[in-house]
């Protein structure tokens, strides 16, 4: 019998009566459902700590790069995503070792297949011998009831974070990666000095990405969600630094999370600062992300350019008002199909949105989909059932439209090993 169904079973009974009963993976998003006393927290707490501190198993080590989506991790279905190989810091830079990469891509993509089959593996053995919190993904929101009644918790779950490098302190965050992102997010919302060096320890040990809905990291929402202080602006800083920013995809992934998060006023006041630095690289990122910033309004026809493309900094001013421009036209085929009567129109409708639509539309999507409605109620409702149909459509098209992004920057290509400030 599953953990949630145990608990609505025994809904209205004493909490200790069946707690025992529960998975370790279930016991805070359980505890988070309903009024809990301290007792009760506690209990949980100790529950918790059994697998937090004693799972006598290491780390499994992926060999490619591993994301989890918060939305599909919560589905109960979905493992993870796998990325590419993980590659040696200094081959990324070698020219050399970038055209063996072409010349053997069949051999390292048999390579990359059989390296997640062995992580898979992996992974199995390491929840059997008690790492039963591995690769698991934890809302913020189910830590409120332990800040509230057991903070002290905390400072135990956290021992030897101040201390630089410390193997137990490690250990126990790689094999709960995603307990401990969900309780960076809450401490960033509730206690944002005690969160920040959290923040900057993950940052520095995590394996795996956790990743929202929109494919931006967690990390970069809850820094921009958290409340604005010193220690915040200081960190924002370090993400917005050239060697943070290196791709188009880094810089539209900053927008949808300071859009998302209400902080675009930080990130206008540093485009404001890059239009009037010396270095080129810096200018040329203000350019980009000036038409980026807010969703404009669908422009006249008189205000597309037209005649000899432009070069240097107008080419890049004008292919990011065309990516701006794209948004648009997302948002409004999108309203447009809310807003048809008919399935002809409606399917037309939304054919044209997958056709213009990218992450940014996460920012929005919802919203559009909440208030605008046809009026015809049983058909919004089989355009309900529609678009939950579509999902693993719509996000292909999505990664189709995004597909230059992270091979470039400011709307030009370059290769890993020759950035454009090198």
């Amino acid at each position: 019998m599953g953990s949630i169904a145990i608990a609505e079973a025994n809904r209205g009974k004493a909490f200790i009566e069946y707690a025992s009963r529960i998975a370790p993976p279930k016991l805070l998003e359980i505890l988070s459902q309903e009024q809990r006393s301290r007792t009760d927290v506690k209990l949980a707490v100790d529950l918790l700590e059994s697998v937090l501190f004693e799972s006598p198993s290491d780390p499994p080590e992926p060999g490619v790069e591993i994301l989890q989506e918060q939305n599909s991790a919560q589905s109960g279905w979905y493992e993870f995503t796998a990325g590419g190989l993980v590659e040696n810091t200094a081959n990324q830079a070698d020219v050399s070792h970038f055209l063996e990469r072409l010349k053997n891509s069949e051999q390292l993509e048999e390579k990359r297949y059989q390296i997640i089959q062995t992580y898979r593996n992996e992974v199995i053995k390491a929840r059997r011998m008690g790492s039963q919190l591995y690769l698991i993904d934890f809302d913020a929101k189910y830590f409120e009831p332990i800040l509230k009644h057991c903070p002290d918790a905390v400072d135990k779950w956290l021992d030897g974070l101040e201390t630089p490098s410390s193997p137990d302190f490690i250990k126990r965050v790689r094999l709960a990666e995603g307990f401990f992102v969900g309780l960076c997010e809450a401490l960033l919302q509730e206690d944002t000095l005690r969160g920040m060096p959290l923040w900057h320890a993950l940052r520095k040990h995590l394996i795996i990405t956790f990743i929202s809905h929109a494919k931006i990291d967690r990390l970069l929402h809850a820094l921009l969600a958290a409340p604005p202080c010193t220690e915040v602006d200081a960190a924002l800083e370090e993400i917005y630094d050239i060697g943070e920013t290196r791709t188009d995809e880094d810089l539209i992934n900053l927008v949808i999370a300071s859009r998302s998060s209400g902080r675009i006023d930080w990130l206008k006041r540093r485009v404001d600062i890059d239009s009037s630095s010396s270095c080129p690289a810096h200018r040329r990122r203000a350019v980009f992300l000036g038409p980026l910033l807010t969703l404009p309004d669908i422009a006249a026809e008189a205000d597309w350019s037209s005649g000899q493309a432009a070069g240097g900094f107008d080419s890049i001013h004008n292919n990011a008002w065309i990516l701006g421009q794209r948004e648009a036209f997302a948002r409004h085929w999108l309203q447009e199909f809310t807003e048809a009567e008919t399935p002809e129109y409606a399917h037309a409708h939304w054919c044209l949105f997958k056709a213009c639509a990218d992450r940014r539309a996460w920012i929005w999507m919802l919203d559009v989909l909440k208030t605008h409605k046809a009026r015809n109620e049983r058909f919004n409702l089989v355009k309900q059932r529609f678009i939950n149909q579509e999902k693993h459509s719509l996000r292909r098209a999505m990664e189709k439209n995004e597909k230059s992004w992270s091979g470039e920057f400011a709307g030009r290509k370059y290769t890993k090993m020759l950035w454009p400030w090198n």
